[in-house]
């Protein structure tokens, strides 16, 4: 008998939907030069700047995808902005 190779998943490039949970930036006032997380118009670092969130902005999750998180400022003068964040840099709050 002859044994097939094992299937791998598919890539996908698909965006998980939204969990509505609240996260807050994190970690980026040690940085001397960004003290804080790029929220971007696409999700990648080359994209549009959209606005520069410090540490303990908090955000609403509206999608995730291949590492970035899709989100909305819910505190602060940036309230209301969308964008995407690198999610290394975001961590869930209750």
């Amino acid at each position: 008998p002859t044994l097939a190779a094992p299937t791998l998943p598919a890539a996908t490039d698909r965006i998980a939907e939204a969990d509505d949970a609240t996260h807050e930036v994190f970690g980026t006032a040690a940085d001397e030069d960004a003290p804080w997380l790029a929220l971007r118009a696409r999700r990648n670092r080359l994209s549009r700047l959209v606005a520069q969130m410090p540490d303990h902005t908090r955000v609403t999750v509206l999608a995730r995808a291949k590492g970035w998180l899709k989100v909305k400022v819910v505190t602060g003068e940036l309230a209301g902005a969308q964008g995407w964040a690198h999610g290394k840099w975001l961590r869930a709050v209750r």
